[in-house]
């Protein structure tokens, strides 16, 4: 499966990576290191505890990718369909019809597909 990954100099202040495998939280310190071709080096954040590590560009690309953005929407259901989806409870629970059955929240990540 291939992911999408920023590489660590044209990502904006702010970004966020985690590890492919694990989803570990990972941090950039710095992207012009050495010895070559180790040139970027950071930190993965595993049982509570930062490590070191450094990567080659290569590694990078393979072993780490953006961390997916995180939604919530909700959706109220009916006995025959579904409601409109909402970015809010508040929305969702304002436009409720009295036949509603539920008020569901949805948390998904960007690019997720579910089967």
């Amino acid at each position: 499966m291939t992911h999408k990954c920023t590489m660590p100099n044209d990502a904006p202040e702010g970004h966020e990576w985690e590890t492919v495998n694990k989803g570990y939280p990972v941090r950039i310190y710095a992207t012009d290191g050495g010895p070559y071709p180790v040139s970027i080096h950071g930190a993965v954040r595993r049982a509570g505890y930062w490590s070191s590590m450094s990567l080659t560009e290569e590694e990078f690309a393979k072993d780490v990718r953006d961390k997916p953005v995180e939604h919530v929407r909700y959706v109220n259901m009916y006995p025959r369909s579904l409601g409109n989806v909402y970015a809010t409870k508040k929305q969702a629970e304002g436009s409720a019809g009295e036949d509603r059955l539920a008020c569901v929240r949805v948390d998904f990540a960007e690019g997720q597909f579910d089967e």
